[in-house]
Parts: C-alpha cells; sequence; structure tokens
C-alpha cells in the first residue's frame, strides 16, 4: 500500500513550521499545506521547505486565522475591526446563536483566496499541488474558494473524492465510555498531551493498511505563544511531530512494505478530475 504523510497550517506560526520541518528531517512527513495569508511567516517557511525537493507543497486556504493577504478594508465580511480574521470560534457561536450560517461575501471570499493563491506563486515559483480548507466553512465561502480552484487548475481536497481514504476513527476521537466529551474537553491541553499517535499508527487502529491508498493529515509543530491565540490544535501537534519521528514508527512502515509517496507523486498515479 502507499501512504501519504501531510501536516496542515504550514506556516500559521513559526512554531509549526519549525516542527514540520523536522518531521520532514527527521521523520516520515512527505507534505506540507502551506498557508500563504501571513507573508512574515509563510516567506520564511517557503524557503525552509524548498530544501526537501521530496515533499510536495499545496496550500491550506486560510479565511479565519491572521491577517490577510488582501487589504482589510476590500474584505469586511472576513476580518474584525483591527483588520485581522474573524476566528472560526467566533463565526461558529454567531451561526449557532443567530441561526446565520452564510456570513462571507462571495466576491470578498474570491479576491482573497486568488490573493493567497498568486503570493503561493511567487513564493514557491510553480502552483499549489492541492488547495484544502482550514478550520470552518460554509457554503458561500466554499463556492468561491472552489471557483479560484478550477480557474487556476488545483485540486480541491473538500469537494472532490480522489481515491485516497483518511483514517476513520482518527486520533482525535474522544475517548471510548466518555460520552459527555466536548469540544472544550478536547481544548485541554491535558488531554491533548494524552493523545498517542504512535500507539494509533503501530496497532493500526484507523486500519491503514486496509487500502490502496492511505493519508494521514497530521497537525504537526511545537507550541508557542502565537499558536495557543490562532488554534484550539496546541498540545497535540508535538505529539503528532514526535510519533512521525519515532524509530518505531520507521520500522513500521518498512516492516509493512508501506511505499511513502507525496502528493504529487499520488495525483501522477491517480491524475485529479474535475467532473
Amino acid at each position: 500500500m502507499k501512504l501519504v504523510v501531510s501536516a496542515a497550517d504550514y506556516a500559521m506560526t513559526e512554531s509549526i513550521t519549525d516542527g514540520c520541518i523536522r518531521a520532514i528531517r527527521d521523520g516520515i512527513l512527505m507534505d506540507v499545506g502551506l498557508m500563504t495569508n501571513n507573508l512574515k511567516y509563510a516567506a520564511r517557511a517557503a524557503e525552509e521547505v524548498k530544501k526537501y525537493p521530496h515533499v510536495s507543497v499545496g496550500m491550506d486556504i486560510n479565511l479565519v486565522s491572521g491577517v490577510p493577504c488582501t487589504d482589510p478594508k476590500l474584505i469586511p465580511t472576513l476580518v474584525d475591526e483591527n483588520g485581522i480574521f474573524v476566528k472560526s470560534v467566533v463565526r461558529s457561536r454567531i451561526a449557532k446563536e443567530t441561526g446565520r450560517v452564510q456570513q462571507m461575501d462571495y466576491n470578498e471570499v474570491y479576491l482573497e483566496t486568488e490573493n493567497q493563491v498568486k503570493r503561493f506563486i511567487e513564493l514557491m515559483g510553480y502552483k499549489p499541488v492541492y488547495m484544502n480548507g482550514h478550520s470552518y466553512s460554509e457554503e458561500t465561502a466554499m463556492s468561491a474558494v472552489t471557483a479560484v480552484c478550477r480557474k487556476y487548475d488545483i485540486p480541491w481536497m473538500f469537494e472532490q473524492k480522489v481515491g485516497i481514504v483518511r483514517p476513520s476513527p482518527t486520533w482525535y476521537a474522544p475517548p471510548a465510555g466518555q460520552e459527555n466529551f466536548t469540544k472544550e474537553s478536547f481544548d485541554s491541553a491535558d488531554y491533548q498531551r494524552s493523545i498517542d499517535v504512535a500507539d494509533f499508527i503501530l496497532k493500526d487502529k484507523g486500519n491503514i493498511l486496509k487500502n490502496e491508498y492511505t493519508l494521514l493529515r497530521m497537525h504537526v509543530g511545537y507550541t508557542d505563544a502565537d499558536l495557543y491565540q490562532m488554534s484550539t490544535f496546541h498540545d497535540v501537534r508535538p505529539m503528532e511531530m514526535s510519533a512521525l519521528c519515532d524509530p518505531r514508527i520507521k520500522r513500521w512502515v518498512e516492516d509493512n512494505q508501506i511505499k511513502l509517496i507525496n502528493y504529487a507523486q499520488f495525483f501522477a498515479e491517480r491524475p485529479f478530475q474535475w467532473d
């Protein structure tokens, strides 16, 4: 079987960038989803990953965390009074309290998405291998993102079934017997530190080995203050990074005759089709 190991949110913070690079250098990470909205972080992240040509680079469209590419005055439905993206937790709360699920303007999302794609091309020298979403979605926004992907012929991972299986359940699943496990429970640093990602993989709890192609979409990184401000996935990231660098995982790959491939290789074998 063939395994794609991919890390989301690359360049969202310095800590995530550094954790991903370690998992590439010392582990089995083969792909990263680059966020380009924050140029301060994205420029460095792009230069770092170029040192590892065996790694493919897609793009994680980010509409809910940090600063936008676009002048905030042009995208008022996406940002707050400080010109920062409205966080996903805020949008989810608004949707729950008011029933207003569609909060983003189509044209504004299209503009910001295209600007993020253009910045990716400027930084990397080629278009993203794929586009993935991040944290929060709504129909209007995803329609705009998909339109940009079609314009640039970038595979859109949330809309299309591309013939790769992501394990279900994942290591994020609530502990057995904890019926009252909530989002707040998951957000706990103590809980996230208790997640044993290596054990999940080594015991094949997600039936990784039963598929022709399997995807492990990870959230890899160290932690820092910026990360705690931007994401509820915080202390789990070092656990995932550690698993990817674990010698037992490398032996597991060899013992099970798993071929590690990146997303560029996957699409070479399974060409993406829009229709």
